[in-house]
């Protein structure tokens, strides 16, 4: 199936959830809500640039970077965010970090895919079972990763998924972690597995009330900036990815996607 670009998928999603009527209020906070929706995109255009939205391009790849890492701290992030240090129990972690769940499982995840290539078991669990109370509880529950067609497709299932402030990273994060398995799966197998779609399928699709009026501008004047498409086959070894999203986090240069600056060719 054929995967729009971020831009276009969010944009869409923008319109159809401000013509629901349905309202709910989780934490009695007003949202406009989606039940069981869907977006695929392809994983080559996988940034919104909507001028009017003011993502943080810097905090962007230190995000995809902190998970790829299996990082939980604050203080490996913060520097990024002037709010994300808000989400943390204890000013130290994040209770409900990607990271350590997933860093785990990508050797799981590979020999799945390794052993095989039709397999519907790479699944990776990021949802813990009986949360505790806490500020910071994952919106992700699982990432599925297939190869259909001879492309690595990621699977995206969410319980809750904000369309404005969580679907645009959500959808660069797991971009990363695709294109993190994609080059895992070279260094077994000698073959780089191009990226294919990413499919977000939250229970859950919803717009808080604070955002609707700046959900409306974007509607009513749609600029975006222009970037160079996601191109895997730069890179020969995952820690080039890693170390491409903290180079572009420090320099605030995600949109120009240059060349990384790291060259690891031995596969140790």
């Amino acid at each position: 199936m054929y995967g729009y670009s971020a831009n276009d998928e969010w944009f869409r999603t923008l319109a159809t959830i401000l013509k629901t009527k349905k309202v709910v209020a989780p934490r009695e906070k007003g949202t406009l809500e989606i039940l069981n929706h869907s977006t695929i995109v392809d994983m080559k255009n996988p940034i919104v640039t909507y001028e009017a939205r003011n993502l943080g391009y810097k905090f962007m790849p230190a995000e995809a970077a902190f998970i790829l890492t299996g990082r939980n701290t604050v203080g490996m992030i913060s520097k990024y965010s002037d709010i994300i240090s808000q989400f943390s129990d204890d000013n130290y972690f994040f209770n409900g970090a990607y990271g350590p769940q997933l860093i785990d499982q990508f050797t799981y995840i590979v020999d799945e895919l390794v052993n095989d290539p039709n397999t519907r078991q790479a699944v990776a669990t990021i949802w813990r079972p009986n949360p505790r109370p806490s500020k910071d509880i994952p919106c992700t529950i699982s990432a599925q990763f297939m190869i259909r067609d001879n492309k690595l497709h990621i699977f995206d299932t969410m319980r809750s998924s904000d369309i404005w402030l969580g679907w645009p990273y959500d959808i660069f994060n797991f971009t990363m972690c695709a294109a993190f398995v994609s080059l895992l799966y070279k260094l077994r197998t000698g073959h780089l597995l191009p990226l294919g779609n990413i499919y977000l399928t939250a229970a859950s699709q919803h717009l808080y009330e604070s955002d609707y009026e700046k959900a409306v501008d974007i509607l009513q004047n749609p600029k975006t900036m222009p970037y160079h498409s996601f191109d895997i086959t730069q890179f020969n070894h995952p820690k080039e990815l890693t170390q491409w999203l903290i180079d572009h986090a420090n320099k605030g240069t995600l949109l120009d996607f240059p060349k990384p600056d790291l060259d690891i060719t031995d596969g140790n």
